[in-house]
């Protein structure tokens, strides 16, 4: 199998290219400064020109405020360039993998959201990538598109990064306490994709690590799992002190049951998945603890 993958050098893209190289597959990896896919013309080149069987599309707009003030940019990455991708893929017979998101929600749910669920965004982000989510569908044939929720992952400052290095500085940490989700490492979701296309998943499909908590949930299990628990307070907030541009999804966790029964495998708990991650990220902390049982 030959394949494509745009957004190549984000935290997604980059897991997708090191699994896809573990199989032996033929990659072709496209960081955004190689393809901008915004620009019609120089995806169908790239798309052309690699001759793929399969595309997956990790390039977006993820600036979830400044999609609410620059919104060329966000329709571009978001809307439009994963149309232009979509087409380019059904030009060459290639199935897309489109990544979209919880956002699309307007988190007024008091259950996990289906891939049945009706969307309703929230924020110019969530529209976007509705928009776009539809617009692949409508375009290429064979198409598979995976919701996810609260993405980390290595090579780029993350929410985790973020209250860790508060956290290991011994700096207050303040997170909101009024919106639940479910973590997912990237390297989980990766490898639930490759799942998915072994299964033969077609459609919406949703995935993320096993379980659901809040923001201010989160970030204790992060200072706790770095050890920094009797050192640093982390204060719940409410999400209107921040002021942010967008809004947010109060619960926008995702019903996973569909990729359950597609591959017959179960997404870890998203503790476990970020306690790999935190080893991985901060080796020296974990061998300190170590040596000192």
């Amino acid at each position: 199998m030959r394949m494509v993958v745009t957004g190549a050098e984000g935290q997604v893209g980059r897991e997708i290219v090191l699994m896809a190289r573990e199989r032996k597959l033929a990659v072709v990896a496209l960081s955004r400064a190689q393809l901008d896919i915004g620009n019609p013309e120089s995806v169908s080149t790239a798309i052309a020109s690699a001759t793929p069987d399969l595309i997956v599309n990790c390039a977006a707009f993820t600036d979830v405020d400044r999609s609410e003030t620059e919104r060329v940019q966000a329709e571009r990455g978001n809307r439009d360039g994963p149309a232009h991708v979509a087409s380019a893929a059904a030009a060459s017979g290639a199935l897309i993998v489109h990544l979209s998101t919880d956002f699309v929600f307007d988190g007024k749910s008091s259950h996990p959201y289906s891939e049945e669920a009706e969307p309703n965004p929230i924020s110019y982000y969530g529209r976007t990538k509705l928009e776009g989510e539809r617009l692949v569908m409508a375009a290429a044939g064979k198409h598979l598109v995976v919701r996810t929720s609260w993405i980390y992952g290595h090579g780029r400052r993350n929410f985790v990064t973020a209250i860790a290095t508060q956290a290991l500085e011994h700096k207050p940490v303040r997170v909101v306490s009024d919106q639940a989700g479910s973590p997912t490492y990237a390297r989980d979701l990766a490898a639930a994709i490759f799942s998915l296309l072994e299964a033969g998943a077609r459609g919406i499909v949703n995935f993320g690590n096993a379980g659901e908590c809040t923001r201010h949930e989160y970030a204790l299990e992060i200072v706790r799992l770095l050890g920094c628990a009797g050192e640093v307070g982390v204060e719940p907030i409410a999400s209107e002190s921040l002021k942010q541009a967008a809004k947010r999804p109060a619960y926008s966790v995702l019903d996973c049951a569909r990729y359950r029964r597609l591959t017959g495998l179960e997404p870890r708990p998203w503790q476990s998945a970020l306690l790999d991650y935190l080893i991985q990220e901060f080796p020296e902390r974990f061998a300190a603890a170590a040596a000192a049982r």
